[in-house]
């Protein structure tokens, strides 16, 4: 769905404050300074401030999703070599650039504010499933080409790759270092998606 160029301006605004500040270190007049535009027209595109982050969510998910699944449906390479390549990808993104192409951006906002917000709390959801979605997507097709055993629990091999990876993102967070995207990489490949499992 396209979104108005003003209504875009504020939500690219309010997820560029929220990465940073989170919900509650981040104003709606934060927000309004940052996208540059009246007070007024913050009010025209949202009801207030929760239904406004619930659009940020989704905006975050769009955008992840996108890079994800030109990944994960990238047919030239096997199914698991799509998963490394992408966590590899994401990985180098992060010590080349610092930037978070994938750092849990609705998970954070989730859990901050997710237990007093259902609206929050729903729409974080839904970027977690349509992310868990897309690797049983890729990993079904690892088990029809028997790259994965018959028997591998696709649904909660999916859940491991992501809440690994989540957990990577906050320990190099918390130790200021990039050794557990590294780490994370390996076991992946040498352990998590070792083929044949």
């Amino acid at each position: 769905m396209r979104i108005n160029n003003k209504k875009l301006k504020i939500i690219q605004a309010g997820f560029s404050l929220m990465d940073t500040k989170g919900f509650n270190g981040t104003g709606i007049s934060d927000i309004i300074a940052e996208a540059d535009i009246p007070k007024g027209s913050f009010y025209h595109y949202f009801q207030n401030k929760v239904t406004f982050t619930a659009e940020v969510i989704d905006f975050y998910a769009q955008e992840v999703l996108f890079h994800l699944k030109e990944k994960l449906e990238h047919t030239n390479l096997p199914p698991l070599d799509r998963i490394k390549e992408l966590y590899r990808g994401y990985a180098k993104s992060m010590i080349d650039t610092h930037t978070f192409p994938y750092g849990g951006f609705a998970n954070k906002i989730s859990q901050e504010v997710g237990h007093n917000n259902p609206i929050i709390q729903e729409a974080a959801n839904k970027v977690f499933l349509s992310i868990k979605q897309a690797h049983i997507d890729c990993l079904r097709q690892a088990v029809e080409q028997n790259f994965l055993s018959k028997e591998t629990n696709i649904e909660n091999l999916a859940e491991l790759i992501i809440f690994s990876w989540e957990g990577a993102i906050v320990r190099m967070k918390g130790s200021y270092t990039m050794d557990s995207l590294l780490a994370y990489t390996e076991m992946l490949d040498k352990l998590i998606l070792k083929e044949g499992k």
